[in-house]
């Protein structure tokens, strides 16, 4: 994993990673631009805003990056680490504090970053990318691993987010929704985020009475469409 910064010449990298995520905080002016359902105040409020994908070149020159390779992300599963593609990146901007964990503990054979947004607001932020021929039993094992690290940290909200190759819109089952949900997480995003009609690309939430407004935003750089939720600063 490392971090660099990037700036509008790196846009075309996202599309690129297989699932990427980005942090930023923005004024309660800017989020009146964004049906949320967040009261309005007088004073100016910080809010999180956490999306997936592609972004615009305004935010790109505000921000740095960071990455972890699909290479480094297996152990046990050479076959995915090394046949190329895959990773997952995270865009934060510049004036946003976070740390990233880096070395989790028993969490292996998967790619994620994980960090810990300490300012303008707290909350803990986990990007997850699941390749479609990676079975759903190994990837629940070690997503679960990844989950109990994150709540022992006793940060909220918890946001995972990421492509999940699980589609929500389907008649299928779908494990990677029934264990988030049975610890008590919300699914944020309802519609379509690729090309092809399917929810793949998803928003957990521990804490959903913090989300102010959350969807999918359209773009024209990749099969899968960015999606966001932005996230109050006060505590509930």
């Amino acid at each position: 994993m490392n971090e660099v910064d990037y700036d509008e010449a790196d846009l075309m990298e996202i599309d690129r990673c297989e699932q990427s995520a980005l942090c930023g905080a923005e004024n309660e002016q800017d989020i009146d631009m964004l049906p949320c359902d967040g009261e309005k105040a007088d004073k100016q409020r910080d809010d999180l805003d956490v999306s997936q994908g592609l972004v615009n070149g305004s935010f790109a020159t505000l921000a740095r990056k960071l990455t972890c390779k699909a290479p480094l992300s297996y152990t046990h599963f050479p076959q995915i680490a090394n046949r190329g593609g895959g990773g997952v990146a995270v865009y934060v901007k510049n004036h946003i504090q976070v740390c990233e964990k880096e070395y989790v503990h028993n969490v292996t054979d998967l790619e994620f970053l994980s960090l810990k947004v300490q300012a303008p607001v707290s909350a803990l932020i986990a990007a997850v990318y699941r390749p479609p021929d990676y079975s759903v039993r190994s990837f629940l094992s070690n997503l679960g691993s990844l989950l109990d690290s994150l709540e022992i940290m006793d940060c909220h909200p918890i946001i995972v987010c990421g492509d999940f190759n699980e589609n929500l819109l389907s008649n299928a089952g779908k494990p990677i929704l029934e264990m988030f949900q049975s610890r008590g997480y919300a699914q944020l995003i309802t519609a379509t985020t690729t090309e092809k009609n399917t929810l793949l690309d998803l928003i957990f939430i521990s804490q959903p009475q913090r989300c102010l407004h959350s969807g999918v935003m359209n773009t024209y750089y990749s099969y899968h469409n960015p999606v966001f939720c932005v996230v109050s600063s006060n505590s509930v």
